[in-house]
């Protein structure tokens, strides 16, 4: 079955085939401002219309300092950036060009920010894990070039949709490798979790 749209300002439907089918209808409507060089129709917020949901295209929603601010932090964390990269004269540029109005953060604030957010995603997580049923747990060390050992500690659980999950609730710079200090380890971990009478 072909998907289909229209525009709010043309009852024309459009097989949807991708973006290219709606900028080619652009070019050809009549009904379309094509001679806006004055950008009144540009500064209009423009919505498609795709199975009865209204989606605003975001080329024209709303600057929004808070949400910027919240994706660079994300796409640090995500991409594994180191904190002074945010200074970097050539990003800088980039993000002024993206948006001029975006308050670019120091690298202070955003290590801040990457605080606020691994606070906001333990409470997440430990609400989740307080509601889930039984839990299984696996271990790994390793010692690093800097002859440097750690561990990490995995908590695995289905959840009520019969889904599997695995996430890691620890990771942490140890002394050694033997079961005992393992044992002590895993031990703080899990009662800090609250997960001692689920394994």
């Amino acid at each position: 079955m072909e998907r289909k749209a229209k525009f709010n300002y043309c009852p024309q439907l459009i097989v949807i085939s991708g973006i290219s089918g709606m900028w080619n209808h652009l070019g050809r409507c009549d009904k379309y401002n094509h001679g806006d060089t004055q950008g009144t129709q540009s500064r209009k917020r423009r919505k498609i219309v795709k199975k009865g949901q209204v989606v605003s295209s975001p080329s024209y929603s709303k600057f929004d300092q808070e949400a910027c601010r919240a994706q660079l932090v994300r796409t640090f964390v995500c991409a594994e950036l180191p904190f002074r990269f945010v200074e970097n004269e050539e990003f800088r540029k980039l993000l002024i060009i993206l948006q001029p109005r975006f308050d670019i953060p120091s690298r202070y604030t955003l290590r801040r920010d990457i605080w606020a957010l691994y606070i906001e995603e333990l409470r997440k997580l430990k609400k989740v894990l307080k509601n889930c049923g039984r839990v299984c747990l696996t271990t790994d060390t390793w010692t690093s070039n800097q002859n440097l050992s750690y561990m990490s500690l995995t908590v695995h659980f289905v959840d009520r949709e019969l889904k599997l999950h695995k996430k890691i609730i620890n990771f942490c710079q140890i002394t050694g490798h033997t079961g005992d200090m393992l044992g002590k380890y895993v031990d703080t971990y899990l009662r800090n979790w609250g997960l001692y009478g689920k394994i």
